[in-house]
């Protein structure tokens, strides 16, 4: 019995040994996690349903309150760009296109910096 005990630790060892130089090689990522997901201390921003860019949870708590309050920062009677015109003091959002949430000037900027770096946020 404690030969077989033996036997199998002396196994595991030499499996756990092949890991850990597969890791070392960059050829095994034992934490990888699946193409399109966010790193961490990152989620999608789901500024709607298919929005997927990785932002600070504090950009998507922002954006999804901006989602929340989009009817009341829209102009009732239209305006120059149709009836999603902006009450003043307002812009489009423009997070993907056709993206007509209205938001602070300072908030566009964000998203669309957020856009930008988009890609070292996710994983490829």
């Amino acid at each position: 019995m404690g030969k077989a005990i033996a036997g199998c630790l002396g196994v595991l060892a030499s499996i756990a040994g092949i890991l850990s130089l597969l890791v070392a090689l960059d050829i095994l990522h034992p934490f990888s996690l699946p193409s399109g997901s966010c790193f961490q201390g990152y989620v999608w921003r789901q500024a709607n349903s298919f929005d997927h860019v990785c932002v600070t949870p504090a950009e998507a708590t922002q954006v999804a309150s901006d989602n929340s309050q989009a009817p009341s920062r829209v102009n009732p009677n239209g305006g120059p760009y149709g009836p999603d015109t902006c009450l003043q003091g307002y812009v489009w959002r423009e997070a993907f296109s056709g993206d007509h949430v209205c938001v602070t000037p300072e908030q566009r900027q964000q998203v669309a910096s957020d856009n930008s770096q988009a890609p070292s946020h996710t994983v490829p």
